[in-house]
This record gives structure tokens, C-alpha cells and sequence, in this order.
């Protein structure tokens, strides 16, 4: 990877992985835990022990 030396450089680093100004990552990776989360709660294959150890339980 090439030293990155100004800001523009740096911007277009980081878009090229998805980045982009004001982007939530936090909202986004919430969102899609509670999206994997509500698939595998209402999963038979889901063992009990492992849906109360990660919180799945309603």
C-alpha cells in the first residue's frame, strides 16, 4: 500500500472501502445484527444455551 500524503489521497482511500462523510457505521452494524439476530432467534437449529448466551432470547 502506498504512503498516503494529503487529505484527498486519504478521502479517496477510504471511499474506495465504502467510506463516504457522515456515514453511521455504528446504525448500519446494528442494523444488521438485528437483522441476522431476528433470522436465527426463529430458528429450529438455534441450540438454547447459545441463543441465551448471545442474547437472542425475547
Amino acid at each position: 500500500m502506498p504512503i498516503l500524503s494529503t487529505v484527498e489521497e486519504v478521502d479517496a482511500w477510504l471511499a474506495e472501502a465504502g467510506w463516504y462523510p457522515g456515514r453511521d457505521a455504528g446504525r448500519e452494524a446494528a442494523q444488521a445484527v438485528a437483522i441476522v439476530a431476528d433470522r436465527y432467534r426463529a430458528s429450529p437449529r438455534c441450540f438454547p444455551v447459545a441463543a441465551k448466551r448471545l442474547r437472542l432470547q425475547r
